[in-house]
């Protein structure tokens, strides 16, 4: 398994574990301690199916060390989906 395999890998068992959803990796990049990662996962999708709205994204910054380990995350937008 190549290194961005691996680092995709820990980011979707991390939203899957920790929300219990699907998480969509968008970016990586390595910095000098690790991974800098933006993930999308979709939020109140029961709630917003209701209401016949389109379903809402959040967007996530992952920060991963060297070992893979997940450091911080942070959601930094929240979007219907299809909307740029």
């Amino acid at each position: 398994m190549s290194n961005l395999e691996a680092v995709i890998s820990k980011v979707v068992a991390f939203f899957h574990n920790f929300y219990n959803r699907e998480a969509h990796i968008i970016e990586i990049s390595p910095d000098g301690n690790g991974w800098q990662i933006k993930a999308e996962i979709i939020e109140e999708d029961e709630y917003m199916r209701k209401r016949a709205k389109r379903d809402l994204l959040g967007v996530y910054d992952v920060i991963l060390n060297q070992d893979l380990e997940v450091i911080s995350f942070e959601r930094k937008e929240l979007k219907e989906r299809g909307t740029i």
